[in-house]
């Protein structure tokens, strides 16, 4: 019984968050061309969804994926999440 209510609830979660994640991301990157402004929303967007698999419980990180999907296609032309960080020293 457990494992039949741990996957439906991730299946619901996962649903939850591809449904919403592309229609908020697409007003907000339409709204606001900031870049600054546009990786706090992915964050602000990223985090949510690891706390929300948390609370169905699993690792918080399957959370991130559904929502970098969700994003990724509104915001890859804005800023490229593959490049690598600039490393000084």
């Amino acid at each position: 019984m457990f494992w039949v209510l741990l996957v439906a609830k991730v299946v619901l979660l996962f649903g939850l968050i591809i449904f919403l994640m592309p229609r908020i991301s697409r007003w907000f990157f339409r709204t606001y061309e900031d870049a600054v402004m546009q990786f706090i929303f992915v964050l602000a967007m990223v985090f949510p969804g690891g706390g929300l698999m948390e609370l169905v419980g699993m690792e918080g990180i399957f959370g991130s994926f559904p929502c970098r999907a969700g994003i990724e296609s509104f915001c890859s032309s804005c800023f490229s999440f593959d490049e690598p960080a600039g490393v000084c020293g």
